[in-house]
């Protein structure tokens, strides 16, 4: 009921409470196309408690000053659903009570906020909002990196299933003193030697997959998933990739005794997932951390969007994995210490490393491609056309 035809939008982070977590990532992805469709010029996102919790205010204000990416179209496009917004900022709750001055809202933010079931509704805010803007633009180039095991089967050998890690990372953190370097040997250094590990393997059991695989380390996941982006909407010819199994920051510390396969319960992948790991006597567990809405984060969420069964593949909170996630977030994550010093469990990256290799031999060898179960989000958004599996006991 406002129009917003030539404003700036202030808009709270994130989506009311009720939605799966994933749905709810989509959603709030979404957001600032759709203040473009209304005709906004600026959006400007209040940072809420629940952002903060997994994103400090000090981390949001170093990565705000590290360099924004786009992708250019083979035309010369720049590929920007949001091009037309001339401000995109975040303030913090308290800086935001300057913005609701004389309003309804003056003084309440943190209630609103703190009541899950409130549905706000948008009013016209008295006081304008004066920005400054410099920008310096730069061309630069960085390939994805692509390898083809050729399909054995003359029937499939035209679907591809494909084995992807990011091979970027943030490079030189912000700041003027000590090591500044961002290693990334677990984000993603680990992903790529797993990844690379899996087909070697495949190379030298001399048995041919009846599909093709690709084996694909991308470019340019830390700054909006571009690399696998434009792979998806600019596939290998002659190709139908149907389906995606992405490796991106296995902690490679303790012998993990489980599994999460992120984006599991959307697909018949995540049945594949729950075969290979039960071969080696791992157990697959359900994402054990939702409100981080990790599915839509990692560079399978660029093949999702083009209508591609995936899943994101990393070990689980079993065995001490809980405490190495929490260690590794709070103390090496995006840091320097992300490095080679870490008490890296060998026997542990190659025990992964087999089970993305029967992963993939399965996906590779099986009579019937993978399906989206009926019913589901990604499935019915993304793929509607296609055919589906029944939905899977339990699925959203």
């Amino acid at each position: 009921g406002v129009v917003v035809r030539g404003k700036t939008v202030v808009q709270l982070w994130g989506t009311p409470d009720g939605l799966p977590s994933e749905i709810a990532a989509t959603l709030n992805d979404k957001k600032s196309e759709l203040a473009v469709s209304k005709g906004a010029v600026g959006i400007i996102s209040i940072a809420s408690p629940a952002l903060l919790s997994i994103f400090p205010w000090d981390k949001i204000l170093e990565n705000s000053a590290l360099p924004r990416m786009r992708w250019v179209h083979p035309d010369g496009r720049v590929e920007d659903p949001n091009a037309p917004l001339k401000l995109s900022a975040m303030v913090d709750p308290t800086a935001a009570e300057k913005l609701f001055e004389g309003t309804p809202l003056a003084g309440k933010l943190q209630a609103l906020f703190a009541d899950k079931k409130a549905r706000p509704k948008g009013f016209a805010l008295p006081n304008p909002a004066r920005v400054e803007r410099y920008s310096v633009v730069e061309r630069t180039s960085s390939p994805n990196v692509i390898g083809i095991l050729e399909g054995s089967d003359p029937a499939l050998a035209k679907e591809a299933v494909m084995l992807s890690a990011h091979l970027d990372h943030i490079g030189i953190l912000p700041g003027a003193d000590g090591d500044r370097i961002a290693n990334g040997v677990m984000d993603n250094a680990a992903g790529v030697a797993t990844m690379m590990e899996a087909a070697r393997a495949f190379a030298a059991d001399g048995k041919k997959p009846r599909r093709t695989i690709v084996f694909v380390a991308l470019t340019g996941e830390e700054k909006g998933l571009y690399g696998s982006e434009y792979l998806a909407k600019y596939p290998l010819p002659g190709r139908k990739l149907v389906a995606n199994v992405n490796l991106d920051g296995p902690l490679l510390t303790y012998d993990f005794a489980d599994v999460i396969a992120f984006g599991a319960e959307h697909s018949t992948i995540g049945a594949t997932v729950d075969r290979a790991a039960a071969q080696m006597n791992v157990k697959l567990s359900p994402d054990p951390m939702p409100e981080q809405n990790i599915f839509v984060r990692s560079d399978h969420y660029s093949f999702v969007k083009e209508g591609v069964p995936a899943v994101f593949l990393t070990m689980g909170f079993a065995n001490g994995g809980e405490q190495a996630f929490k260690d590794y977030e709070a103390k090496h994550y995006h840091a320097p210490s992300d490095d080679m010093s870490q008490a890296i469990d060998w026997q542990a990256g190659a025990k992964f490393a087999k089970l993305n290799y029967l992963v993939a031999r399965d996906l590779a060898d099986a009579t019937q491609a993978p399906r989206w179960y009926a019913g589901d989000f990604f499935g019915d958004k993304f793929a509607a056309g296609q055919p589906k599996a029944p939905a899977a006991k339990g699925a959203p």
